[in-house]
């Protein structure tokens, strides 16, 4: 049985019990009662002393007083217990007012009565003397600013004042400020009128803009130049304007799902597989790879975007196939990236005019999705050959196997996949259906991150041209052009400088197939 602190420690202790709620303590010094609630039960603690033993049990109550003690107290703890507070009214500014002078002029029994009757609400007297105070605080200060401004006789500028509405608090002050806050407003509404897709990374693009052609000594930094000013834009301050525009994020989507059981079932299914060729044929990390496709967009945005509460209809411009590329992504277990492949719509002419790091496969389809032709040559022109520099890095045979980790799209599931991964050696586990989330480590661990730093190097070429165009044109004249011309061959650079910066973190795909259990399977 738990015994209370003050109790633990002293002895000799008599505990006797009574099938009764609550918990009846005598301490030594002064046998003071104290009451806790128990569980069905009430226990009676008490000290026992040789010589004063049959004082002690003088004082204790007999079982009747016991019941009665616990009726007592229990009617006591549910009185206490909080109460609801009933429905609360909303008033506008207008009626707080409205409310807070009628107190003032015939106090509030009267106002109550009055105005319960007149809306047909409840009307507590404790809510009239509040807006009482409000009122004549209100009043005070317009008072004392109509004094000041009255160039003759300041006192009948006094009797002229009014309030006519009663704001519940002060507001925040913006941290964009009222003009420059607008203008955000007023160039996000413009956006939204184009079918632009706009979200939080484009709220602080164009707020980055807008305050940097106005003052750019405000920011914090800009454009990796420090300033030291107060405002530093961040998401929260996005989504603030957002929430003052009435608008929220929306986005249609539909997934496969899969149940918790039947995934842990495919999962044990899955890493067996992994274990029995890695294992059983001693394959080190550094062959162990993953591949991936993933959709690029050529502006990074994403498929998210605001709109107004209710509506049901979300339209979106250049969200078409065109302005997208597929990106085929692959890193060893070890955590070494290979150089990705990067395919285009249409025919070579659709390449941008762009030097790619050595290595790269840049190459295109009729839709820019992969698909079995791009996979072969994939696997040809970047695979193969970082298999077989690994084996000649690592003084292993020249067909010493190795393992391909991929999922179950059918461009790389055909018989000529298969085949050519075959005749070099490579085995293959591929990844169960609606499970790549948890299953495939690039899912995990580098596709989100990729797409992230994209969004944030088109973030700051955004931002530079909007404050660009800002010098020499007003809000609603600014336009900053994103057709497919334009921005292909900056998309390109981004899409370097996000890798580059990826390869620098080969933890990260580590932990992305320690997170997918392939490690532990594996016992590496």
């Amino acid at each position: 049985m738990f015994l209370p602190n003050w109790i633990i420690g002293q002895s000799p202790v008599v505990i006797e019990e009574y099938p009764v709620q609550y918990l009846l303590l005598y301490r030594e010094d002064s046998h003071q009662q104290k009451d806790v609630i128990a569980s069905g039960y009430s226990w009676r603690y008490r000290r026992v002393n040789k010589e004063d033993e049959d004082d002690n049990k003088k004082l204790l109550p007999v079982p009747k007083e016991i019941k009665m003690a616990d009726e007592g107290v229990a009617k006591m703890m549910e009185s206490s217990k909080s109460k609801d507070r009933g429905k609360y009214n909303t008033y506008s500014d207008r009626q707080r007012a409205q409310i807070g002078k009628y107190v003032a002029d015939h106090g509030p029994t009267k106002a109550a009565a009055h105005f319960s009757s007149l809306w047909k609400i409840h009307i507590n007297e404790s809510t009239a003397r509040q807006l009482k105070s409000a009122y004549l605080d209100a009043l005070s200060e317009a008072c004392e600013e109509a004094s000041k401004n009255a160039s003759k006789d300041p006192e009948k500028a006094k009797e002229a004042v009014t309030v006519e509405t009663l704001p519940t608090k002060k507001k925040r002050p913006l941290i964009l400020g009222e003009e420059m806050d607008a203008a955000v407003q007023q160039y996000i509404e413009s956006l939204r009128l184009a079918g632009t897709v706009v979200n939080a990374t484009v709220v602080m693009e164009a707020a980055e803009g807008i305050v940097a052609a106005r003052d750019v000594t405000k920011l914090r930094q800009h454009d990796g130049h420090f300033y030291g000013g107060h405002i530093n834009i961040t998401k929260s301050l996005a989504r603030s304007i957002l929430n003052r525009m009435g608008y929220v994020k929306r986005k249609c989507s539909i997934a496969g799902k899969i149940t918790i059981s039947e995934f842990e079932e495919v999962k044990e299914v899955f890493l067996a597989d992994v274990a029995a060729v890695a294992v059983m044929r001693s394959i080190p990390t550094d062959l162990i790879f993953n591949w991936d496709q993933t959709g690029l967009s050529i502006i990074p945005t994403g498929n998210w975007t605001i709109h107004k509460v209710g509506a049901k209809v979300v339209p979106i411009a250049h969200s078409d196939d065109e302005r997208q590329i597929t990106a085929v992504l692959a890193a060893n277990a070890k955590g070494e990236y290979l150089p990705p492949q990067l395919i285009y719509k249409g025919k070579t002419r659709c390449h941008p005019d762009l030097k790619f790091p050595a290595g790269w496969d840049i190459w295109h389809s009729d839709n820019h999705w992969s698909n079995e032709d791009t996979m072969k040559r994939y696997l040809e022109k970047v695979i193969i050959p970082f298999v077989n520099r690994k084996r000649k890095e690592l003084g292993l045979q020249d067909d010493y196997p190795a393992l391909a980790i991929y999922d179950g799209f059918r461009g790389q599931t055909t018989n000529a996949i298969f085949s050519l991964l075959t005749a070099h050696n490579i085995y293959t586990v591929q990844i169960p259906a609606n499970c790549t989330d948890k299953l495939q480590p690039l899912d995990i661990a580098i596709n989100k991150s990729m797409k992230d730093r994209l969004r944030a190097n088109f973030q700051s070429w955004y931002a530079k041209e909007v404050s660009k165009q800002l010098k020499v044109s007003s809000v609603k004249e600014v336009k900053v052009d994103v057709n497919l011309g334009v921005v292909k061959i900056p998309s390109a650079k981004w899409i370097i400088e996000a890798w580059k910066e990826m390869e620098t973190k080969p933890q990260m795909v580590v932990n992305g197939f320690r997170k997918a259990g392939i490690l532990d399977a594996i016992k590496l």
